[in-house]
């Protein structure tokens, strides 16, 4: 083999030439191919961002739906029924007293109106959550969460529409008159209901959930949207998307938000969770 062919084939313009030109298209290809996967990685975010304000706004819509229903039914319906019940308790005090006597029957006050369903379907928020952002476990348990308790709240407002009926067509057990079944107290042989009493109660604790749920999740998912945010202003030039958040001040200064300690367990679990992750980056 004549090496000094070779080499003089190598120095040729020709070679010299095509090696320019190949490296040439190499690098235009290879730009070509940064500047398309910058604008893929451009478009995913914006694209999670948009997603994420959508599943913060259909959040914050279950909040202010729930916050209504407690602040404009639940909460003055179970208000009146306890006042009613310490009422009660009052006229037997003054009737064991002696202040009250014969056989003068207690007047009950009664409501009895039917209150609106609480159920909203949150299938386009589920669909958001997983599918289009990028949710952590504490988000998908605050989801399903949410979707349990509205169930359970819808369920324990029907059930108090069924026990209306009753009470207008007068269908009480042997024994047993209105101030019972209403107000829980022994009837007949030693029996008692608490449904209606309970039934309340529920109505009250679930709506609380609900709050507590869906604005828990608003929060996360506007978290979430902070993240992606920054990575947005690391990797562009441009302003990014705004990301929504949430207001829950007016509901705070009217007593409608369920106590925080409430829920202190719940949290503290994915607190502990999201400890072990910050020391696993730290040291990876």
């Amino acid at each position: 083999m004549d090496l000094k062919l070779i080499a003089d084939s190598l120095n040729s313009s020709f070679t010299t030439s095509l090696v320019g030109a190949l490296a040439g298209a190499f690098a235009g290809a290879y730009a070509a191919q940064k500047v398309a996967n910058r604008s893929k990685v451009k478009d995913q975010l914006t694209s999670e961002l948009r997603h994420i304000n959508a599943a913060v706004s259909i959040s914050f819509g279950v909040t202010n739906t729930a916050l209504m229903a407690k602040g404009q039914h639940i909460k003055p319906l179970r208000d009146k029924y306890l006042s009613e019940v310490n009422r009660h308790k009052e006229w037997m005090e003054r009737r064991r007293t002696g202040q009250i006597q014969g056989n003068v029957p207690y007047e009950l006050s009664m409501n009895l109106t039917f209150i609106p369903r609480v159920f909203t379907t949150i299938e386009p928020l589920k669909s958001l959550v997983f599918t289009s952002v990028q949710a952590s476990s504490k988000v998908v348990n605050l989801l399903l969460s949410l979707e349990d308790y509205l169930q359970q709240l819808d369920r324990s407002i029907e059930n108090r529409h069924r026990m209306i009926n009753e009470f207008k067509e007068r269908r009480f057990p042997a024994g047993a008159e209105e101030v019972h079944i209403y107000l829980g107290l022994p009837f007949g042989d030693g029996h008692r209901s608490v449904e209606y009493g309970a039934t309340l109660d529920a109505m009250s604790q679930y709506v609380d959930d609900v709050i507590f749920y869906s604005s828990e999740l608003a929060k996360e998912l506007s978290a979430r949207g902070k993240e992606v945010q920054a990575r947005y202003r690391r990797l562009f030039n441009d302003p990014p998307p705004e990301v929504s958040s949430i207001d829950l001040s007016i509901a705070k200064e009217r007593g409608l938000l369920p106590p925080a300690e409430r829920y202190e367990d719940w949290l503290s679990a994915f607190r502990k969770t999201d400890e072990r992750i910050a020391w696993w980056q730290r040291d990876a």
